[in-house]
């Protein structure tokens, strides 16, 4: 979505994200089902509980047998997001406490980011954040998410399974039927348009015939 706001929302005119917003507020959701409310602000983090963490850990760049979400926020993201998750004063570093993308119903945005990272300029500066997808792997993108949804976004049913980042990583995530057929309903559209066309050619026709006596 940063890309995209980068590269095309944040060069429309006013009037046209006004045109954009009014749709979107009529366009019916997609995904019916209920979504959890994050629950009021991030939970306080044990400072004491994040000193116990392995001290050296956070100069080193192996995951291999690291799996707790923690940990790994500790040695990948704190450098950056802050223990707290606060990010940076200057908002370069986004917070990520009460973040949208932390605390969205669907993770898999926040997977995206974690696999792929972030290379984009702001209105604040140059936002860069590393991909992990070659330095973790999907248990440990699984256990990242599921402490930031949990902890920042303070989701209580925030848990990001293994099978959820393989599904997003894939590109096996299923879009809504409505998008999925698309295309088809674009033709039977086209059809239908055809046939009223001729059926009104016809009836016109019809209409203008000369009558015999």
């Amino acid at each position: 979505m940063g890309l995209a706001v980068e590269h095309s929302f944040s060069h429309l005119s006013d009037a046209d994200l006004d045109a954009m917003v009014a749709y979107l507020r009529k366009v019916p959701a997609v995904d019916g089902t209920a979504a959890d409310a994050p629950v009021g602000s991030a939970k306080a983090i044990n400072l004491a509980d994040v000193e116990a963490m392995p001290g050296d850990y956070a100069q080193k760049a192996d995951y291999a047998s690291v799996t707790d979400g923690a940990t790994l926020y500790l040695g990948a993201c704190a450098t950056c997001h802050g223990i707290d998750g606060q990010g940076s004063t200057d908002g370069v570093r986004p917070s990520l406490v009460k973040n949208g993308t932390a605390r969205a119903y669907s993770p898999d945005n926040l997977i995206q980011v974690i696999e792929r990272g972030i290379d984009r300029t702001t209105p604040s500066g140059h936002a860069f954040m590393p991909a992990f997808a070659s330095q973790m792997t999907t248990t440990q993108v699984a256990a990242l998410a599921t402490y930031v949804r949990v902890t920042f976004g303070n989701m209580p049913n925030g848990t990001v399974t293994e099978a959820k980042v393989k599904q997003v990583v894939s590109g096996e995530v299923k879009p809504s039927w409505l998008i999925a057929n698309a295309a088809t309903l674009a033709y039977v559209g086209i059809a239908a348009g055809i046939v009223v066309v001729l059926l009104i050619i016809g009836f016109v026709a019809t209409r203008k015939r000369p009558q015999t006596a």
